[in-house]
């Protein structure tokens, strides 16, 4: 149904529905209308993490050498397909294909045609579970490069397994997190927000200032079920709060 325009309200500005903001629009419209989206919420202690990547910080004097919270989380989420395989699946034609190489589509936020419109695309990092650290962070910062640029080939773009939606850089400075939704035909999406800090309750019962990660996994409720899911979070709890399982 046609819908009714207000009338008496003043206009601040129009934004065409039209090009990437409309491809957006439809994939996500359709994303939502035949997948059953599920959502595990949960949080991770990375006080460990922020520790060591602030040391590493630190210690770099060549910022593109400085691996970025993106990366380690891609590298924690490859590890972690990698022991749910049905994670790093499609529903593709009545079967669900489980993929043996493990593809992440990096979520980019674009600005748009003016101030009040923006885009997004998901640039693909490739065999992640077989490539380092900083393998990895050099991929991503240049395919996120070449999104804001506009020269991303359709290479670039394809065969993605399974996407993640870093909240790295919406800061907010309280517990926040959102909840991504599916890329079809994949049937997880990750979306950490960013770490904040609060108090943390040790297993000794010591209470100590802490960095916590809010997290959302959302699954296709078809392709899988909440055990599995919630095994993949598990493991990526221990893989970000014991970055050193990482290495090994």
């Amino acid at each position: 149904a046609r819908l009714v325009r207000p009338s008496g309200i003043r206009e601040k500005a129009r934004i065409p529905f039209t090009g990437m903001r409309r491809t957006i629009g439809e994939r996500m419209t359709q994303s939502k209308n035949l997948a059953p989206h599920t959502h595990i919420i949960f949080e991770i202690d990375v006080t460990k993490l922020v520790s060591l990547r602030q040391a590493q910080r630190e210690r770099e004097k060549d910022p593109d050498e400085r691996v970025s919270m993106t990366a380690i989380y891609a590298r924690a989420l490859a590890l972690a397909c990698r022991q749910v395989p049905i994670c790093n699946a499609a529903l593709i034609d009545g079967e669900i294909v489980l993929w043996d190489e493990v593809n992440i589509g990096i979520g980019v936020a674009l600005p748009g045609r003016n101030e009040y419109d923006s885009g997004l695309v998901a640039p693909v990092v490739r065999n992640v579970e077989d490539k380092g650290l900083r393998e990895i962070n050099r991929e991503i910062r240049e395919l996120v490069a070449r999104a804001r640029e506009g020269t991303l080939s359709v290479q670039d773009m394809t065969n993605a397994t399974v996407t993640l939606s870093s909240g790295e850089r919406l800061k907010s400075g309280s517990w926040m997190v959102g909840t991504p939704l599916l890329t079809l035909p994949q049937v997880v999406a990750f979306g950490p927000g960013a770490p904040v800090r609060k108090p943390v309750v040790r297993e000794d019962g010591q209470i100590v200032a802490g960095s916590i990660l809010p997290c959302c996994l959302t699954f296709d409720h078809r392709a899988l079920d909440g055990e599995p899911a919630a095994r993949l979070a598990k493991h990526l709890t221990e893989l970000l709060s014991q970055p050193e399982l990482m290495l090994l």
